[in-house]
Formats: structure tokens, C-alpha cells, sequence
């Protein structure tokens, strides 16, 4: 099964202020494994991928919302700080089609954090891309398979609930 991390999640800094994040942020991202820079030369990229940014607006949600394709690919909002995004403005990418927001931070924690994310979403996906679910549960829409994301993750972080392999045998 590949994952987001073998292909390289493409990285765009969204404004041109944001690059002067880049080298802390790549450095530190170098944990993730192979990123795939700059986007596409027609800025559309595909698969995964990570947008930093350091100032909300409603381009970046536009933005968020045409690379994701409406939810359907995962898409990670990082600001370059944890003062850039307020949660109501969160909310707001998550609305956009971003799969999770994150505030960057210097340490390796954060780095980690990201890598494993991509690592959830890969298994999480390749679950719900199984014959086993697709031929039980009806629909593709973006709205439904982003409930059946949450779902899935949320399953995998609540330790009271089934593992995400005893989710797969009980589908």
C-alpha cells in the first residue's frame, strides 16, 4: 500500500511573506520525507499536501478549497505561527476542504505530529478505498467521505474504541 509520505506531499507557502518560514520549515519537515516543490508549473497540484501560511483570508480558504478538491484530497493548513490563525478561522479552513490545521512550531514535536498524520490518512483512506467498505456503504460525495474520515480517525485516537483493524474485519 503507498502512502502520502512515499509519493511527497507537495508544499506551497502561500503568500510571499510566508517564505521567510521556508528554510525553518523545510528543515524541520525533512522528517516527513520527500516533499514535492514548487506545485505543478500550471499551480494545480495533486495528491496530498501542506499549505503554510501566516495570515488567514478568504483567498487562502478559495485556495484550500480548489486544491483539496472540495475535501477530496488531504490537505494540511499550517500557519507559520500560532498567532496567524484564530480558531473561529480554523474552522473556516476546515470548511474550505483542509483536512486538519496546524500552528507550526520550532521543535520536533510538531514535525512528527504532521508525519503522522499523513501516515493516519493513508491507512484511514486505504480502509475506506477498500472493497470491503466501498461495497457497504453507498456514496463518494466529498461531504460523506470527509464524515467517514472523521469517523475512522476518530476511531484510531479514542483509546475506548476499536483499533482501526478491528474496524476493517467488523466492515
Amino acid at each position: 500500500m503507498g502512502t502520502y509520505l512515499d509519493q511527497g506531499p507537495w508544499l506551497h507557502f502561500w503568500e510571499a511573506s510566508d517564505a521567510a518560514h521556508a528554510h525553518d520549515i523545510m528543515r524541520g519537515l525533512a522528517v516527513v520525507g520527500r516533499l514535492n516543490l514548487p506545485l505543478n508549473s500550471d499551480g494545480a497540484p495533486e495528491g496530498a499536501g501542506i499549505v503554510c501560511f501566516s495570515r488567514f483570508s478568504e483567498a487562502l480558504c478559495i485556495f484550500i478549497n480548489e486544491v483539496s478538491c472540495c475535501g477530496r484530497e488531504r490537505v494540511l493548513a499550517v500557519a507559520t505561527s500560532s498567532d496567524a490563525c484564530e480558531r473561529s478561522q480554523a474552522w473556516n479552513l476546515l470548511k474550505a476542504g483542509a483536512s486538519d490545521v496546524l500552528a507550526w512550531t520550532p521543535n520536533c514535536s510538531i514535525a512528527e505530529r504532521i508525519k503522522a498524520l499523513f501516515e493516519r490518512w493513508s491507512v484511514v483512506d486505504a480502509l475506506l478505498d477498500s472493497p470491503a467498505v466501498r461495497d457497504r456503504l453507498v456514496g463518494s460525495s466529498p461531504r460523506w467521505r470527509s464524515t467517514l474520515r472523521r469517523i475512522a480517525c476518530q476511531s484510531a485516537r479514542n483509546q475506548y474504541s476499536m483499533p482501526i483493524h478491528t474496524l476493517r474485519s467488523a466492515i
